[in-house]
This record gives structure tokens, sequence and C-alpha cells, in this order.
């Protein structure tokens, strides 16, 4: 089956958000107006402002939609077939690579920047995200349903797991500038979770 056709409106703002991405990674948030951005995506100043009231809006926008391509492209379901560390480390990496992503930090900065001062903004956002089942909860309720999770509340369960990774990855890069770390250290990283989520939730093998 094809893919819906975009309305005009639809296409319109997916082109000022691909223009954004650009500007920002290649000029930087700050440097960037909202003129230029209607120049780049071939439309009205006018336009930008309908589909985006602020700068703040749009960049909440693609860091939404970056969320989205990492979070919810991944096909990976649940296998009985194949030993459930092996699947969960693959899910670990995907969440790794998302807070490795530089485009991704650089917006979250600005994002976290506007949301100090709009904490109700933050609240509805965060809820539209969370409203959103990704495949680590699509994983984990399988896992749980084959008898292989030990979790009373499968959305507490991925929540600790992702705090693991945003207090070793997400923060320091956030509010401290810090680099993402080397191969090694992200195996590393990976390994540790992997091994903590799975010696509480994981059955025995």
């Amino acid at each position: 089956m094809s893919n819906p056709k975009k309305t005009r409106s639809e296409q319109k703002r997916e082109d000022i958000l691909n223009a954004a991405m650009t500007a920002f990674r290649e000029q930087g948030v700050k440097s960037t107006s909202m003129d230029k951005l209607a120049e780049l995506a071939g439309v009205s100043k006018r336009t930008v402002y309908n589909h985006f009231a602020t700068k703040e809006d749009l960049v909440l926008s693609l860091l939404a939609e970056m969320w989205q391509q990492f979070m919810l492209r991944s096909d990976l379901r649940y296998d009985p077939n194949i030993t459930p560390r092996v699947q969960l480390r693959e899910l670990i990496e995907a969440e790794v690579n998302m807070l490795c992503d530089d485009d991704f930090i650089a917006l979250a900065r600005v994002a976290m920047g506007h949301f100090f001062y709009h904490p109700d903004a933050m609240r509805r956002e965060l809820d539209k995200m969370n409203a959103q089942e990704t495949v680590l909860e699509r994983w984990l309720k399988a896992a749980k349903a084959d008898g292989k999770l030990n979790a009373d509340d499968v959305q507490y369960a991925a929540d600790q797991l992702r705090s693991l990774l945003k207090g070793a990855l997400f923060w320091p890069r956030v509010m401290c500038d810090d680099v993402c770390p080397k191969l090694p250290e992200r195996n590393k990283l990976v390994d540790e979770t992997l091994m903590m989520f799975s010696c509480r939730y994981l059955s025995a093998e």
C-alpha cells in the first residue's frame, strides 16, 4: 500500500523542518534566522510562523521528529527463538546511538533552555512522547507475555533502563558539553547496562 499523499500544508511543514535541520547543523540555532529558514524552505516567512510560532517551537518539533526516527523506526520484534539478552543488547545499542547523535544533543540543549522557563510546555511535550509506544516498550511487553521478563510495570522497567543510559550519556553531554565516548567505552556501557537490567528483570535462561 502506498503512503497517502501529503497535503500542501504538510509538505510545507516538512520542507521547513528539513531546512531547519540543515541550517542548524551548518550555522547553529542562534545564527539561523526565521527569514533564512523561509528562504531555504522556499516558503514565505508568514508560512514559517503559521507552522511554528517561535524558533523554540521549531526546535522542539525537530527533537520530536528525531526521537521518533530513532525510537520508532526499528523493526526489531521479540523473537522467542533468540536469547532475550541478545535482543535486548540490540535495543540498548539503539538507545546509545541516539544519545551519541550530535544533532540530537545540540537541539536538546536549546530545548532545555526553553523548557527551563516553560515547565508546562515541557510536560506537554513529554506527555506526547510518552504516549507513543516505542520498540523498547513493545519488546518488553512481548518478553513479559513469553514469561522471560519479571516486571510488574513494563513502563517503569523501560524508564529505569533509559535512566541508566541518560545518566551516563545524555545529561553529561547536554549539561557539561561532554563528547560522546569512544566505541570501547560505549560498548562497556552497553554491557554493564545489559548486565544490571538482566539481573533484575530477565528470567534465567
